[in-house]
């Protein structure tokens, strides 16, 4: 009688050994851009980031990832932000038609931290450096590209969304006589008066 070999388990994943792939990724305040635009083979270049990451990572990493190559855009820093993700891809059997997939929300929260307080300060400020974070629970269930069937070729679409009462400062209210000579996160330093000044 035949016996049927036992399938070999796949080797653990590891970054070490695995190079990392392209997202083009498709950045937008307040919206989604519309899928006809990849439809008629047109994207929107001028919106476009292009990150290189792994298979196992979160959508919280892609947008640390992402603050991290265009840390000058005020709306991608700012603590109050959310961030929507969601896929575009070329179906299979659909006449090579582009069909989305959501694929989840962070917050900016998620990235920074909880918020401190007049009384204590927040978290992270009181770890030192050298410390690593615990893996928390939430972090073993959060999803990876992998999970959530994100493969090579996908473009990611990321729409920043922003509470209605928040107001960012223009260009020239950053740069205007009464900004901090540095004002590296504008709407953070567009109020700052520097002593001395009138």
């Amino acid at each position: 009688m035949d016996v049927e070999p036992e399938a070999v388990p796949a080797p653990p994943f590891s970054r070490e050994t695995s190079t990392p792939f392209l997202i083009r990724t498709f950045i937008k305040i307040g919206s989604f851009h519309r899928i006809n635009l990849f439809e008629d083979g047109t994207p929107p270049t001028t919106d476009e980031q292009q990150l290189f990451t792994w298979k196992d990572a979160t959508l919280r990493e892609v947008l640390s990832t992402l603050r991290n190559t265009v840390p000058h855009v005020a709306e991608y820093r700012h603590p109050l932000a959310r961030f929507s993700f969601r896929a575009v891809y070329v179906e299979q059997g659909r006449g090579g038609r582009f069909v989305t997939k959501d694929l989840g929300m962070v917050y900016s929260r998620d990235i920074l931290g909880e918020p401190g307080s007049i009384h204590s300060p927040a978290p992270r400020l009181l770890q030192d450096s050298w410390e690593t974070t615990p893996v928390t629970e939430r972090d073993r269930e959060e999803r990876t590209l992998e999970d959530l069937r994100f493969v090579p070729g996908d473009f990611l679409l990321v729409a920043v969304l922003l509470p209605k009462s928040v107001t960012l400062p223009t260009e020239m209210n950053i740069k205007g006589a009464g900004a901090a000579p540095n004002a590296s996160n504008g709407w953070r330093n567009a109020s700052h008066n520097p002593q001395g000044s009138s």
